[in-house]
């Protein structure tokens, strides 16, 4: 199996994980957090790192989709789950305005 075929496997598995998840409290701590904020301060994106190194595994909640890269190779599925995507969007948005709020 070559790396292409080794990282679309991993970004398979994972779309598969939150295509299964029934509620944001099913899904464990994603090793890290991403938020890209406008300057108006309002959040563009929310993105979940799942993995690093090789292969990095990263989940971008607006846009639906996983996304993977290994190497030179990179791969993407799309997650079809979108009501539990929009729970997960409101439930790290919630958390970043606590943090954001409690440092003032």
């Amino acid at each position: 199996m070559n790396t292409k075929d080794k990282l679309k496997k991993r970004v398979e598995s994972t779309r598969e994980k939150y295509e299964d998840l029934d509620a944001v409290s099913d899904l464990g701590d994603s090793l890290d957090i991403e938020y890209r904020v406008r300057h108006d301060g309002t959040i563009n994106e929310i993105v979940l790192c799942e993995a690093s190194g090789g292969p990095g595994i990263q989940v971008l909640l607006r846009k639906g989709v996983v996304k993977g890269v290994w190497s030179s190779a990179r791969f993407s599925s799309p997650i079809s789950n979108e009501s539990l995507l929009d729970e997960l969007f409101e439930h790290h948005r919630s958390l970043f305005q606590e943090m954001r709020f409690q440092g003032e």
